[in-house]
């Protein structure tokens, strides 16, 4: 093996490298901001209670007391500042299992999920998060207050192209009227950790000492 063809490998390496960084990138959800799904200063939800989700083009699917408030002044003001998705537990309801869900196409096998959480203000409301039925986090979210925090996960071992994210409502709390707010929903692959590129350019190296030291034996 010659060194300039070692030299090629080893750029189309370095290329596969960057251009699966850059895929990475890519949030595989769409609209995560939830700006689709409610009017100006309002809420609607899946089940037709006020307003209704039916026919607004949001890519998400909602059921039983989820949906999406805009600006709208419900729930202590929380949804005043942006769009989010809301999941709902409330007694008046003979359906209780709100949930809000996106499908997605990717052949990774890694992914990293991230969004952002609110509590309703006074509630204690949790949430359970799978990725193709696979609980992250080991169990349930439960915000400890109304202030915004971020969660980040990251899902290994998946196969095949098709995927489904849940979020899916748990009154833990036995309130008869429990809500949290999701918003910024990201589902990215995950590339290789650091130690996975040391390994090939090590790999890579000792391929290119052994084809010196061969064409060495062959000069001689």
């Amino acid at each position: 093996m010659q060194i300039k063809h070692i030299a090629r490998i080893i750029a189309i390496a370095t290329a596969l490298v960057g251009a699966q960084a850059h895929a990475a990138a890519v949030n595989l959800i769409s609209d995560g901001g939830f700006n689709i799904g409610a009017a100006y200063n309002n809420y609607n939800y899946a089940n037709g209670f006020h307003g209704t989700m039916t026919g607004k083009g949001s890519p998400w699917t909602f059921t039983d007391a989820s949906g999406v408030a805009n600006h709208a002044g419900a729930w202590g003001g929380l949804a005043s500042i942006d769009s989010v998705a809301f999941i709902q537990s409330y007694s008046g309801f003979t359906s209780n299992t709100p949930t809000v869900s996106q499908s997605f196409s990717s052949n990774a096998s890694s992914y990293i999920v991230t969004f952002d959480l609110a509590q309703r203000p006074g509630n204690r409301e949790s949430l359970q998060v799978t990725l193709d039925g696979q609980v992250l986090s080991g169990g349930l979210l439960t915000p400890a207050s109304s202030a915004v925090s971020s969660y980040s996960y990251t899902v290994s071992g998946l196969t095949g192209s098709n995927h489904i994210l849940q979020f899916k409502g748990v009154n833990n709390s036995g309130a008869s009227d429990s809500s949290l707010f999701l918003d910024n929903v990201s589902v990215t692959a995950a590339v290789p950790e650091p130690e996975t590129y040391a390994m090939l350019m090590a790999g890579l190296a000792m391929v290119g000492a052994v084809a010196r030291r061969r064409k060495g034996k062959q000069a001689a």
